[in-house]
């Protein structure tokens, strides 16, 4: 076991919390582990350069929709799906999940509850959901398990019962060329919760730092 000290402070508050934090072995190579990928996704061009897919959608009455995604290219796709793949598959050990479960469990905090809270509604999509939320027969196309279907379908592996569903679910709404904006626009919002999870870790594994939370 690893103690760490931390000091917890509200924004905008005067006064601060300390607390001690234990991590076994394996949750602190779990947390060197995300560092480390955090640090191969943040090397990304998609990341590093802050690379968009831009979605529009047009409804023209007597013509139906029209959804077009600007992307960017299949090597800079595939280079930030690779990287991605360390933190979205729960498999993985060190995945997003895991790491937040680590943070919810060793820390009993309220404000950094809250955080983490905060986080996984970005990682979840509930802010993109807000701005474009469409529901088809096979369910909405922006959630997690869509997602993951075309990820199976198409990048990861190649599922034919998922790229079926993806197929159906897309055939009105600009085909597999506006589902892969739809799904890496979903995929950068994830790397924004995957990337300040990163920096509150590492915080923790510097252990002299003061934290300071939006709360």
């Amino acid at each position: 076991m690893t103690k760490f000290t931390l000091t917890i402070k509200s924004n905008g508050s005067n006064g601060s919390d300390v607390i001690e934090v234990e991590l076994n072995e394996q949750d602190e190579n779990k947390f060197t582990e995300y560092l480390k990928n955090l640090e191969a996704l943040n090397s990304t061009t998609i990341v590093k350069n802050s690379i968009n897919t831009k979605l529009k959608i047009n409804f023209v009455e007597g013509k139906g929709l029209s959804c077009i995604s600007t992307v960017p290219s299949d090597d800079e796709i595939s280079t930030f799906l690779h990287k991605m793949r360390m933190f979205v598959l729960n498999k993985e050990f060190a995945s997003y999940n895991s790491i937040t479960g680590i943070i919810k469990r060793q820390i009993e905090d309220d404000r950094v509850r809250s955080f983490v809270k905060s986080q996984r509604a970005i990682y979840d999509g509930k802010s993109m959901n807000q701005m474009l939320s469409i529901k088809t027969n096979n369910g909405h196309i922006i959630s997690d398990s869509a997602l993951f279907d075309w990820m199976n379908g198409y990048e990861y592996h190649s599922d034919l019962e998922k790229r079926e569903k993806i197929d159906e679910m897309f055939k009105k709404l600009g085909g597999l060329d506006f589902a892969r904006g739809v799904y890496l626009s979903m995929l950068t919002e994830k790397a924004k919760a995957i990337s300040s999870i990163g920096d509150f870790v590492k915080m923790i594994m510097n252990k002299n730092h003061t934290i300071e939370i939006n709360v």
